[in-house]
């Protein structure tokens, strides 16, 4: 009984998330759709919606197929917006990611090919049951962009990878037979196809950073003045410079600060190196504060 209820529960969930019919309008013959309602389905501010289709990358004829530049009125002013093809919704959302995201992607194919029912457009003149000449433009525009950072000469070769590896993940022998539902899936396939490594160089890890001896004996002589310094200061420099001109104390004391955190933390940083040096000299092993307690002791 549970079971059935449960299974009765999800049906009315999955209705209430695909239904995105009324997001989905004819415009000239065509099923459209709006960046008003893609911001509104994918819960993001309209203007946001508005700079991805600004720095989409696509060439001006699909731009032209594909989207056109809309009014809006809201509160008695005038807004950008844009009104675009289930191939435009498509190429716009290739990048948002997640298990949501991945649902209203799914809800507005479903509306899309609603609409284009109700339109008298066959399922094939519109997606097909593969994704057919249009998508295979679709999934172009998205494995072009993939491949900007790829150098010149390599990109004919990545490309011609990209589509045998659609091929082989969706079990098909042309990319434009792919199944027409899994277009998104393509497109996210290509999306987070990692670079590196095949076609960008790996970046290296930066060298393990060396110190020459004369440079380690610097680095901790440097070290044995800031301690010193920070030492006699707080046995009376401070108190001084305080009696004598206190305007002069507050703005030494914030530098007298910042130098001694900063010799902390390279002396942390640098401690095998600083040890080794001070091996050599005799020193054997003493932090330059150790030093300074010495000397001062003395």
């Amino acid at each position: 009984m549970n079971s059935t209820a449960n299974a009765a529960d999800r049906n009315v969930q999955a209705s209430t998330v695909i239904d995105l019919r009324e997001f989905v309008a004819a415009r000239a013959g065509q099923a459209r759709t709006t960046s008003i309602k893609v911001a509104e389905a994918f819960d993001k501010q309209h203007k946001h919606v508005m700079d991805k289709l600004r720095g989409l990358e696509c060439s001006d004829q699909f731009l032209t197929a594909n989207f056109s530049a809309v009014k809006f009125d809201h509160r008695g002013n005038q807004y950008d917006a844009c009104e675009m093809t289930k191939d435009g919704f498509m190429f716009l959302v290739m990048g948002f990611t997640g298990k949501k995201a991945a649902q209203i992607k799914e809800a507005y194919i479903t509306a899309f090919n609603w609409m284009a029912e109700q339109l008298g457009i066959s399922e094939a003149d519109l997606v097909g049951t593969v994704i057919g000449t249009s998508g295979v433009n679709v999934l172009g525009r998205v494995i072009d962009q993939k491949a900007s950072p790829v150098p010149a000469g390599l990109q004919r070769s990545f490309k011609h990878t990209m589509k045998s590896r659609l091929r082989s993940r969706f079990n098909v022998q042309r990319t434009d037979l792919i199944p027409a539902d899994c277009l998104a899936d393509a497109c996210n396939f290509v999306a987070a196809y990692a670079l590196e490594g095949e076609w960008l160089a790996k970046e290296e890890a930066p060298a393990a950073f060396q110190l020459t001896d004369f440079q380690a004996a610097q680095v901790r002589h440097l070290l044995h003045s800031v301690a010193w310094v920070g030492y006699r200061w707080q046995q009376g420099i401070g108190k001084g410079v305080s009696g004598l001109n206190p305007a002069l104390y507050g703005a030494t004391v914030e530098h007298m600060q910042s130098m001694s955190r900063a010799a902390s933390a390279l002396d942390a940083e640098l401690k095998d190196m600083l040890a080794e040096i001070e091996r050599r000299q005799g020193l054997g092993g003493l932090r330059p504060q150790q030093v300074v307690a010495r000397g001062i002791a003395a």
